[in-house]
């Protein structure tokens, strides 16, 4: 997580910019009272994504009402990437490039304890569906 948090959005690759993008969109179109899904479906068809939108969608849902502490995202025209848009970057990168223990002993971090195995399925079917995209996020190098 802390190879993204406070880092320049443009410094992302395409894979974490639409992580971003999604997320922060997600929240702005919840938060007006009308469905995200719907909103960032398109956006998700286009870039070949169109299988990630209900995982993308869930994990979204799981975090919004039961994460431990409340999950901030920045709006969409902001430059640095909020310290919750870096765990979500993390953690989708982890899926595909760390043990299944230490993903899942910092989503234990994250949201409560029965609600784990369904984010890990969520999150291993959007970063399985960004690598398949060829748009899973890079790491970071500081």
């Amino acid at each position: 997580m802390y190879d993204y948090i406070d880092r320049p959005v443009m410094s992302l690759d395409r894979g974490g910019r639409f992580l971003v993008w999604a997320a922060r969109s997600w929240v702005k179109t919840l938060s007006r009272g009308s469905c995200p899904a719907t909103a960032i479906g398109p956006a998700f068809a286009q870039w070949k994504m169109i299988r990630a939108l209900t995982p993308f969608h869930r994990m979204m849902l799981l975090l919004n009402a039961h994460a431990i502490e409340t999950m901030r995202f920045c709006n969409l025209n902001c430059c640095h990437i909020s310290e919750h848009e870096a765990l979500i970057i993390s953690l989708v990168r982890g899926m595909q490039h760390l043990r299944p223990e230490m993903v899942q002993g910092a989503i234990a971090l994250v949201i409560d304890d029965d609600q784990i195995p369904a984010l890990i399925e969520n999150l291993s079917a959007l970063a399985n569906a960004m690598t398949q995209a060829g748009i899973l996020p890079a790491q970071m190098l500081r």
